[in-house]
């Protein structure tokens, strides 16, 4: 992936995810916990592993850490990317920089180790197991 198509990605993900994440905080709990946008839960009324994400950063947003980790950890993780991922594009491309892409290049070349990719599997299998458990 060129270095452009990456950043306009990041960037519009970025502003559709402070949309529903917004969307989740302005709408009672009984409306986002009832409609999902997931393709997945749709079909099978089965959580994937990423399902109550939305809801997690949402929580998070507003204070609620322990919450929105027990909603979905990947939350965390995902705050987290909402809000640097973007500021650091916007400086990258400010500055004439790569640091989010040579980030994103290393990220990928790692993930290509059979054991750490081995490992990212076996965590987001857990996670899904957890919100089956949980009835997410």
């Amino acid at each position: 992936m060129t270095r452009n198509r990456l950043y306009i990605l990041v960037l519009v993900f970025s502003l559709v995810g402070y949309g529903l994440v917004f969307y989740n905080i302005r709408k009672p709990a009984e409306v986002t916990s009832t409609r999902t946008l997931c393709l997945f839960k749709t079909v099978t009324k089965v959580p994937c592993p990423a399902c109550g994400t939305t809801r997690s950063v949402a929580q998070i947003a507003q204070g609620q850490i322990s919450r929105g980790i027990q909603l979905n950890p990947l939350g965390f993780l995902a705050a987290l990317l909402l809000v640097a991922s973007p500021l650091i594009v916007v400086s990258d491309l400010i500055r004439k920089k790569n640091r989010f892409y040579d980030f994103f290049k290393l990220t990928e070349t790692t993930l290509q180790n059979r054991w750490i990719a081995f490992t990212a599997i076996l965590l987001i299998i857990a996670n899904w197991i957890w919100n089956i458990v949980k009835g997410i």
